[in-house]
């Protein structure tokens, strides 16, 4: 083989030839039968001539112009669509749910405008919002907030969760598995720790369920692998939830130990019932889960009564040694010092700038048996108290529950609401206040007006009527002998109705019509005389006539014992909750001076009405107590992360036994804990249940759509399903 030369090497040189470039813009081809070769006059070709061409653009120059026509035509098309009315329904991607379709119908051509914030104004606006480079996304969710915005909190909607994230780090906290809900990714959240609607929801895809979710989606925020709920799924800890229960009921002890003594079946039927929907087990009512077994002490609670007020024993002799007065006593009530202060009068005396720093001076739970009758400054505090007495029954005989509500408010140092006032009273008309005021102190008005003089009176003289509220007492049942003494509560009713037609004046048709200051504008109370009486000369309106036990109930005023208190009728009574209810909003309701003793007469050991032996209070971040009154734990208002249904579960015949998912730990008694306020370490009476429970009949692990098809991705709002 023979060497290439160094011209064999050489490249072929185009510069002179037809070779077609791609950049060139025209190209020269042979002309061919539109441009005839030279011909001569024999009629053969003329060779000593070029041969003729023709110039023409290149191939690639003619793309070009074909390109930009129909970019030119597609842009003028695209114009003359957006610019009409219906260039949104052009535009849209495909067709929307049925809900949000029903929902837009009315808006025309406009309903764009509903969700997008960019759809406004011409097709420039279209693209100049496209190219801008501003992200819509939030934007757009506050869109839909604006119609989601009742069923989601606004301040936390675009959250995770749509909780805080105080709250979701708390939350993610109680997992042992850390893994499972941590390592939130950022694409889907911004900065503000907020997620467009559209992350989970996707609209425009037609009937395809906008709540639905893949495992996908769960996934690009929680990055742990999870492909099915048997092999990856981590093992329940804390499931169902053991939260402090509403209600003090100590599963296992009740189990082991009360109802097998009262020969009594532990059904859990009898205490759980379906909801409408049987998704979730609701609490019993009372009166048929407790009332058999706790009905009784209730009643039984109450017999004793709630003072608000009560006269004290004086020892007269005491004062006047010291030439003291105190006006006019009952003689039924002197003797030695003695007499509890009721802590609900001890709260209205506190008001009184004289009898305030007395009753701050002593313990909460001092009373007239601790005076000693030797000692000076123990019987001018003695009279003291006994002027605040007679001018707090003055008060509210006058005044009724505006009195109540001034003192209240004074001493707790918060504005109080009417209502809530007229619930502490309830059913209570205020001449019977009148009416003890004028048995018990026949010549008040005098004595207070003489006692504090004319600008103390004012105080008290915003009176419905300027005489007496009711008539004189005759002058033999001043200071005399009690005339009810002796009676019993059975016959006192009748013996007051004789006083009552002996002494009370009938009113002419000339008088005032007087109302009764405890009586409200709306509902006047209303006494038949099938309603019990008090023990006095003036009947008293009760909510319940009597209980199981044949026992009055409601208001009663006792001329015997001097003073005036409600019995309630048992489960659920109105007045006692109104009376917690002020209670508790007090920070430390506990531990402070105002209320301390008010606290422990009604959550104490053997308290009236026993509502803390099964009530749980909790303490507010502002100190305030709340007592659990619904035995249901649920919040209708806010979803919770595991959503579970009995309904598909219960039709399994050996479902139908609760114990075969909810275990009783006999090991666990929690009848300690719920005395507490602020106890944090409470036990579930259950054993947890286990995956192999449920895998058990979900053998083959759960598909796609697994992660929401036990959780809601919706907590602090509404529920998904």
């Amino acid at each position: 083989m023979s060497v290439n030369s160094e011209d064999d090497l050489r490249l072929q040189d185009f510069s002179d030839t037809f070779y077609h470039r791609p950049h060139d813009p025209t190209v020269e081809i042979p002309a061919g039968i539109v441009k005839p070769w030279p011909t001569r006059d024999d009629g053969n070709r003329d060779l000593s001539e070029e041969e003729p061409t023709l110039t023409r653009p290149s191939l690639r120059q003619r793309r070009k112009v074909l390109s930009l026509c129909v970019i030119a035509f597609t842009i003028g098309a695209l114009m003359i669509v957006l610019s009409s009315p219906y260039s949104n329904e052009f535009l849209a991607p495909g067709p929307l749910h049925s809900s949000h379709a029903q929902l837009l119908a009315g808006h025309g051509a406009d309903r764009c405008a509903a969700c997008h914030s960019g759809t406004t104004g011409s097709a420039f606006g279209w693209v100049a919002h496209a190219f801008s480079g501003a992200s819509n996304k939030q934007t757009q969710s506050k869109l839909c907030l604006e119609c989601h915005k009742a069923s989601l909190n606004e301040d936390f909607a675009l959250n995770p969760h749509n909780v805080a994230p105080q709250q979701l780090a708390k939350t993610t906290a109680q997992f042992q598995n850390a893994s499972f809900v941590s390592n939130l990714t950022i694409p889907p959240v911004t900065a503000n720790n907020e997620i467009a609607c559209n992350a989970c929801h996707r609209e425009h895809k037609g009937a395809q369920d906008l709540q639905a979710m893949t495992d996908a989606q769960c996934q690009s925020c929680h990055q742990s692998n999870y492909h099915s709920f048997e092999s990856d799924h981590p093992e329940f800890t804390s499931w169902p939830k053991a939260s402090r229960q509403n209600i003090a009921f100590d599963h296992s002890t009740h189990a082991s130990r009360h109802f097998p003594g009262s020969n009594a079946v532990f059904d859990c039927s009898r205490c759980h019932l379906d909801d409408a929907w049987q998704n979730a087990k609701v609490q019993a009512p009372f009166e048929q889960a407790c009332a058999s077994c706790h009905e009784k002490k209730i009643v039984d609670s109450g017999v004793g009564g709630f003072a608000v007020l009560s006269l004290p024993m004086l020892d007269m002799k005491a004062i006047e040694k010291r030439n003291l007065k105190v006006g006019s006593w009952p003689l039924a009530a002197t003797g030695d010092f003695d007499g509890p202060l009721p802590p609900a009068m001890r709260l209205l005396l506190m008001a009184d700038p004289r009898a305030g720093p007395i009753l701050n001076s002593r313990p909460a739970s001092f009373e007239f048996a601790d005076l000693d009758p030797g000692d000076d400054r123990d019987v001018q505090e003695a009279v003291t108290l006994a002027w605040s007495v007679k001018r707090l029954l003055h008060e509210l005989s006058r005044k009724g529950v505006p009195a109540v509500e001034r003192r209240i408010e004074t001493v707790l140092g918060r504005d109080l609401d009417a209502e809530e006032v007229r619930g502490m009273f309830r059913g209570m008309e205020g001449h019977s206040f009148a009416a003890a005021a004028r048995r018990w102190f026949p010549r008040l008005n005098a004595e207070i007006k003489t006692r504090f003089g004319e600008s103390s009176a004012a105080d008290v003289s915003s009176l419905i009527n300027p005489r007496d509220f009711l008539a004189k007492v005759p002058a033999q049942e001043q200071l005399a002998r009690n005339p009810l003494a002796g009676l019993d509560e059975n016959s006192a009713g009748t013996e007051a109705a004789k006083l009552q037609s002996q002494t009370s004046p009938q009113r002419t048709a000339t008088e005032p019509n007087v109302t009764p200051p405890f009586s409200t504008s709306t509902q006047q109370a209303n006494v038949s005389p099938a309603m019990p009486r008090s023990i006095g000369e003036e009947p008293v309106s009760a909510l319940k006539p009597e209980t199981g036990s044949g026992l009055r109930t409601g208001w009663i005023r006792d001329d015997r014992s001097l003073r005036i208190y409600y019995r309630p009728a048992g489960h659920q009574d109105e007045f006692l909750k109104h009376w917690f209810e002020m209670m508790l909003a007090t920070p430390d309701a506990d531990s402070s001076a105002a209320t301390s003793e008010l606290y422990r007469s009604l959550t104490g050991t053997g308290a009236i009405g026993n509502c803390r032996y099964c009530h749980t209070l909790k303490r507010n971040e502002d100190r305030s107590l709340v007592m659990n009154w619904n035995a249901n734990r649920r919040n209708g208002a806010l979803g919770q992360f595991t959503s579970f249904s009995h309904r598909p579960h219960l039709v399994q015949p050996a479902l139908q036994d609760c114990s075969h998912c909810h275990k009783m730990d006999a090991s666990v008694s929690n009848g300690d804990s719920f005395a507490s306020l602020d106890r944090t370490d409470y036990e579930s009476n259950f054993h947890p249940i286990l995956k192999s429970t449920c895998s058990s009949c979900h053998q083959k692990g759960l598909t796609d759509n697994s992660c929401t098809t036990c959780h809601d991705y919706h907590v602090g709002g509404h529920k998904t399903r």
